[in-house]
Parts: C-alpha cells; sequence; structure tokens
C-alpha cells in the first residue's frame, strides 16, 4: 500500500513537472520564437497559452512594440573647428521574426 502511493505521488510529481516545463504564454505585446536544437522551428504572435515539448524546445520572446534607442548628444569639431552637437534616436519594430531571428540571433 505505501508503496503504490509512493508510486502515484512519484508519477503525479513527474506530470506536474512536464505539464509546467510545456507550456508558456505570449501576452499581446510579444512574438515568440520556438527552437528545437538552436534551429527555428516555429514563430507566433498570436497572445494566449501555448505548449511546446519540453527539454527539447525552447522559447524566446521579443518585444513586438516600438522600441526606441535615444543617443546621448555628442560633440564633434569640423574642418572650421566649430563644434558641433548631433543628438539623433533610432526607432524601430520586429516586422519579419523569422529574417529578424535569422539574421541576429541564429
Amino acid at each position: 500500500m505505501n508503496h503504490k502511493l509512493n508510486t502515484l505521488i512519484a508519477a503525479i510529481a513527474v506530470a506536474l513537472v512536464l505539464l509546467v516545463s510545456s507550456a508558456y504564454i505570449i501576452n499581446e505585446r510579444q512574438i515568440a520564437v520556438v527552437t528545437q536544437f538552436s534551429r527555428l522551428i516555429s514563430t507566433d504572435d498570436e497572445a494566449g497559452l501555448k505548449f511546446k515539448v519540453p527539454f527539447v524546445q525552447n522559447v524566446e520572446f521579443f518585444d513586438a512594440r516600438i522600441q526606441r534607442l535615444d543617443v546621448e548628444p555628442e560633440r564633434f569639431m569640423t574642418n572650421e573647428k566649430k563644434w558641433l552637437i548631433v543628438d539623433y534616436f533610432v526607432e524601430w519594430r520586429i516586422k519579419d521574426i523569422r529574417t529578424f531571428y535569422t539574421s541576429v540571433q541564429g
């Protein structure tokens, strides 16, 4: 009786670990990339609960919103020995996650 109870508890624990490690959630501001052994398998931008193969597939999340890089102003001296202050910023958004992932990450 005690052996059966221990086996049942161990089976429930293993099932719970597999369930938790196979589920992931995408929110509406994210794009998910599913990789298997470092190779791109699928992409998903639809919010909700999703599942993957535990311990074989990995999920990476990227921000789908507009990103902004604001650089501190820099001073440069021109050929005429006058100072020029350059201030700039860059905004971008990931449009095609497959192209982005393969060119930047993979």
